[in-house]
């Protein structure tokens, strides 16, 4: 399993009943029962899609051009993720339980690859190493704080990935 998988497989999870639950905001909204597998492999595939398509787009604008292409593009993409989901998912009934972040972790755990999440920690625990770097050899207090902030963001990045490690299953 890749990337894209386990991105995806964290805004799935299985109900008491054993049924598919889909939510499509993650655990800041409310979930929808998917009444078979079919419809379970069609909104996961679009899911992965949508988030390969936002990633290279939005990382392909922000390194070949300036910044704000990627910014105007965000809503675009939030309006193309929202429209779909409604499509896809509206008839079906609202499920009454919540999804945590804990098993928004485990789902996303149990897409990633142990190749891919060892890759995340490493890649994580580089840019927290050049991050603590650039807090203490600046001379300037925006650096320095740039530097703080990037230690605070990839350490919990790295601890999140540490954390998927050991709940995977």
């Amino acid at each position: 399993m890749g990337y894209f998988d386990g991105m995806a497989r964290a805004v799935f999870k299985r109900d008491e009943s054993g049924s598919t639950v889909f939510y499509p905001w993650g655990v800041l909204g409310k979930g929808r029962l998917l009444p078979d597998e079919a419809a379970e492999k069609r909104v996961f595939r679009f899911v992965k899609l949508y988030y390969q398509i936002s990633l290279v787009l939005l990382i392909g604008l922000g390194a070949f051009f300036d910044l704000w292409y990627s910014a105007v593009l965000l809503p675009i993409l939030f309006i193309w993720y929202y429209l779909q989901c409604k499509a896809f998912v509206s008839m079906y009934p609202v499920s009454h339980s919540k999804l945590t972040i804990k098993q928004a972790n485990t789902g996303a755990a149990a897409g990633f690859g142990r190749p891919v999440l060892w890759a995340l920690f490493i890649g994580s625990a580089l840019f927290v190493a050049a991050a603590l770097w650039l807090t203490v050899s600046s001379q300037s207090f925006d650096q320095r704080a740039i530097g703080f902030l990037g230690v605070l963001l990839f350490g919990a990045c790295a601890g999140k990935v540490v954390y998927m490690l050991k709940v995977k299953p």
